[in-house]
């Protein structure tokens, strides 16, 4: 068992530039073991990790990071690797075989960051065995109680990102599309018919009064259940019934650049359309600011507004939330010219694992067949929604 707690220190110390030490240990399921991690540095959370020891003498590590990253980690006793990378293949439940680049940390240890992929995530956590290939050697790991371990992974994430995080002046070059005002309102996803819809976190922020209005419908009184500050994530729920459906979510394929997607959503809102506008753009870009991998970069306008609505992709699915566009003035005072439609979405992969954390059911499809604009102007109309918020005066 001390090896376990070992392979943990190690697997901390490998996902953050400085040494982390464990905040909080939490029950894992079954033979897991593990806590929730905090920066040295920083005193940041950071991640929650479990491990566990596996017959064939290979300790598997699981992390979930603060921005919704799963790391696998490998420790082998005996294991002399000498190099600084490794490339692993590996499958699931004998299905077909994956490649990735893994980073050798200590001669008896490598990690490998799971892909950016629904699908792949998915599998990982549904799957009944994995098996690994590296440098000549093969692993065989039974992944009957990693479903279990995802979500209490998930809810560990869940639990600490709630918190508010501490202030900070760091300038990140972009701008929420709404401000904190007493009274402020942006855009949601129906992502249940129990009455959930998601937002921004900066949407809500500061209120204290909350309502949600579907289409063609009176607003309805809203509760903020959950929120992630550092993810821009807000949860809310409605207890009167909704006339609106559900999104569906994409798994499968991720996302390319120059993939043609629409923002749905309610901009301006008391100039515009007060029945929601759409618009077409590409993704123009796989990462956001500083190559943030959480985000996409859109070429769709957006308007103070449109914050927390959906990006969805050819077929209606939605494959991100709005949340940021580039700051005109602060672009303009450093480089003398205006930016033109430089615009950010949380990935559709952050907003699931946000779902999951809390154990939110929504509906997924791999696939479906593309729409005209209009069909998809219609079917989103049907599960983006007005939010709207307010603070005592």
């Amino acid at each position: 068992m001390r090896g376990l707690f070992v392979a943990l220190i190690v697997l901390c110390a490998s996902l953050s530039s400085a040494r982390a030490e464990m905040i909080t240990k939490y029950p894992f399921p079954g033979l897991w073991a593990g806590g929730a991690y905090a920066d040295n540095t920083t005193n940041q959370f950071s991640h929650c990790a479990a491990a566990a020891e596996y017959l064939n003498g290979v300790t598997l590590l699981v992390s979930f990071t603060f921005d919704y990253r799963w790391v696998i980690g490998l420790v082998g006793p005996g294991w002399n690797l000498t190099v600084r990378e490794a490339t692993v293949s590996y499958r699931f439940d004998d299905m077909v075989w994956r490649r990735g680049t893994a980073s050798v940390d200590s001669p008896e240890f490598m990690t490998l960051e799971m892909p950016d992929d629904q699908h792949v995530l998915d599998l990982f956590r549904r799957s009944r065995t994995m098996d690994v290939s590296f440098l000549g050697g093969d692993y065989h790991f039974d992944l009957s109680g990693t479903s279990k371990l995802a979500i209490a992974l998930a809810q560990c994430v869940g639990t600490h990102t709630n918190a508010p995080p501490p202030a900070t002046t760091a300038a990140t070059g972009s701008t929420s599309t709404e401000e904190k005002p007493r009274d402020s309102s942006g855009t949601g996803i129906v992502v249940s018919t129990s009455g959930y819809v998601l937002t921004n976190h900066h949407v809500i922020d500061g209120c204290d009064s909350f309502s949600v209005t579907a289409s063609g419908s009176a607003p309805k009184p809203a509760t903020v259940i959950r929120f992630d500050p550092a993810n821009d994530l807000a949860l809310l729920k409605v207890d009167e019934p909704l006339s609106a459906a559900a999104a569906t979510f994409r798994t499968g394929a991720p996302l390319q650049a120059g993939e043609t997607v629409a923002v749905y959503g309610f901009p301006l809102t008391g100039m515009l359309s007060q029945a929601g506008n759409i618009v077409s753009g590409n993704i123009t870009a796989l990462s956001g600011l500083a190559d943030d991998v959480r985000f996409v970069q859109i070429s769709a306008p957006i308007q103070l507004g449109n914050s927390g609505g959906p990006l969805v992709d050819a077929a209606g699915l939605v494959v991100g939330m709005v949340n940021a566009k580039m700051d005109d003035v602060a672009v303009l005072g450093a480089t003398g010219s205006l930016p033109q439609n430089v615009n950010f979405a949380i990935k559709g992969s952050v907003v699931m694992s946000f779902l999951d954390a809390h154990s939110i059911a929504y509906q997924t499809s791999s696939s479906a067949a593309p729409l005209t604009l209009v069909d998809i102007a219609a079917q989103t109309k049907r599960f983006g929604v007005l939010v709207s918020c307010s603070s005592g005066r």
